[in-house]
């Protein structure tokens, strides 16, 4: 996978602008490179695209946000983690942008497992990149 990391990302901000979304974002850690590099790459193809993150529990100071980043009420998102087993921490990322007045337009992995996400986030445009199955028979 990491000798595909250029593919990957650009494949990653094709679904963006393909979606319409107005940024992208998901539950920290397992997204947080993603979100960085794709949102750093989008800037250098003149369509810069904010990048926001999803704690797994609100801050337990200040503001005590659960989300990070820029972004706003009504926006489109793309919703990414690294893997998708059975899609726990997208779902969760996912029902906290929903609360917060986003719209859901997409979800996309590195890797699905195979264990069951796929379907579980049926209604949410999932894509991944990569399959299990793909690697391992």
């Amino acid at each position: 996978i990491a000798d595909r990391a250029e593919e990957v990302i650009t494949q990653i901000y094709e679904m963006i602008n393909d979606s319409g979304a107005d940024a992208i974002g998901g539950p920290t850690l397992g997204a947080d490179p993603m979100v960085a590099v794709v949102s750093a790459y989008s800037s250098t193809q003149k369509k810069p695209i904010p990048a926001f993150i999803v704690r797994s529990k609100p801050k337990e100071h200040g503001l005590q946000k659960w989300v990070e980043g820029i972004i706003q009420p009504g926006w489109k998102v793309v919703v990414v983690d690294d893997v998708v087993t059975k899609a726990g921490s997208i779902l969760k990322a996912i029902k906290v942008m929903e609360e917060m007045g986003c719209k859901v337009v997409q979800t996309v992995s590195i890797v699905d497992r195979e264990e069951g996400g796929t379907e579980l986030l049926a209604g949410y445009n999932f894509t991944p990149i990569f399959k299990k199955s793909e690697f391992i028979s």
